[in-house]
């Protein structure tokens, strides 16, 4: 009977909980989410929708990695204590702002006789240590070029560069958000990449940038594009870059806003459309391409967890997501269903919708050489053995695009 709570000090907490999760692997230990810990999270760092319906802190992705099985809505301290009492082992992963919280839960552990130790995550490099109050350094786990962590037993997985086809991947967005807040999207990528045997060569497209040098000079060397999802403030930015790889050819993907924008860049080009926008970002709007999902108290309804698909058979895309019938969502807006007449005029094809059919999942336009998009979030169900088949997708498709782009050039 054990309790041990991991302490992860960086103040970007995209791993917070990496060393904790394959801790738990190596031990078979059960890892629990406090209740004290996840109050202290802001809303915009809880960006990871988790299979039982939490909005966890976006690196409660490694939980989900290593041990998907557990429940990952947070816990009182008394549910804890009495799991490592009766359960045998238990780890809790914390950020440093609640090292008093876990000293005062360690008292209270060991008053009621179970063994508690406060322990640190850490990166040297891209090696993750575990350090024991007493001092002892366990290596576990190392980082890859996609940013996954993988336990030192597999650490096979990491050795060396990938030697397959390399291809330029533009992900919009901040990279340090990216790569330490929440790092899915890249890890993601890195799964695919490896079942296809590609090398990704990733660069990030900021506004600032974009507003510098405009869309296609920052996309002139790209091979794809990914639309991920997260902060509204992010979706002007991605409507100019879907607009820009609508007319380019170049291929795309959106997940999540990302595929609003998507949506809300081909509608605009029709006259009647000019003007739309996301009811999230601009409600008044002359016409909204999304609009919310409207809840049973008249309220907006936030879908959050696991939600299962209807894949169209119709659609090349939907029936690639065959093979993934659940997604992982959280959004408060859904496509406007007046567009969709004028949608299939315009060559969109819906891919996926919920069982309902009220709620469009997934979305392609088959003239384009990949112009695809998911309400979803594929990246955050992804792992190095099951890619998800939307990124599959994606890059298979740049690989096409890239092989197009170099005999012609």
């Amino acid at each position: 009977m054990t309790l041990l709570l991991v302490r992860y000090p960086e103040e970007d907490g995209g791993y917070f909980s990496a060393a904790a999760a394959l801790w738990a692997e190596r031990c078979n230990a059960t890892v629990m989410q406090s209740e004290v810990v996840s109050s202290h999270f802001s809303d915009s760092v809880k960006e990871f929708p988790t299979q039982d319906g939490c909005l966890a802190h976006a690196g409660w992705l490694w939980v989900d990695r290593f041990r998907p099985n557990v429940t990952s809505w947070p816990f009182s301290d008394e549910a804890i204590l009495a799991r490592a009492a009766t359960c045998g082992h238990v780890v809790v992963p914390f950020m440093s702002c609640d090292m008093s919280w876990a000293a005062a839960l360690q008292r209270r552990a060991i008053s009621a006789g179970t063994d508690c130790t406060i322990a640190t995550a850490r990166f040297l490099g891209e090696s993750l240590f575990l350090q024991m109050e007493e001092g002892e350094d366990h290596h576990i786990g190392l980082r890859d070029a996609s940013g996954r962590v993988f336990p030192i037993p597999d650490s096979g997985k990491t050795a060396g560069p990938r030697r397959g086809k390399k291809l330029t991947i533009v992900v919009t967005g901040d990279e340090r958000h990216h790569r330490h807040r929440n790092p899915a999207t890249l890890c993601a990528l890195g799964d695919a990449a490896d079942h296809l045997d590609l090398t990704l060569d990733i660069s990030f497209l900021s506004d600032k940038a974009l507003s510098c040098h405009g869309a296609a000079a920052c996309l002139d060397a790209a091979s794809g594009v990914v639309l991920p999802g997260g902060d509204i403030a992010n979706a002007a930015t991605q409507m100019i870059i879907a607009d820009h790889c609508l007319r380019a050819g170049i291929p795309v993907v959106g997940l999540c806003l990302g595929m609003q924008s998507m949506i809300t860049a081909v509608v605009r080009q029709y006259p009647s459309y000019t003007g739309a926008d996301l009811a999230e970002r601009a409600p008044n709007a002359p016409f909204l391409s999304f609009v919310p999902i409207s809840g049973a108290d008249g309220g907006i309804r936030r879908r959050v967890g696991a939600q299962a698909l209807r894949a169209c058979a119709s659609s090349t895309f939907g029936r690639a997501l065959e093979s993934a019938p659940v997604i992982r969502s959280n959004h408060r807006y859904r496509l406007n269903p007046a567009l969709l007449p004028d949608l299939e005029q315009m060559g969109v094809k819906i891919a996926a919708t919920d069982p309902s059919g009220d709620i469009i999942e997934a979305i392609e336009l088959p003239a384009h050489p990949h112009f695809k998009g998911m309400q979803g979030h594929p990246e955050c169900v992804s792992t190095a053995e099951r890619p998800h088949p939307a990124l599959l997708d994606f890059l298979q498709s740049t690989s096409a695009y890239a092989e197009t782009k170099k005999a012609t050039t």
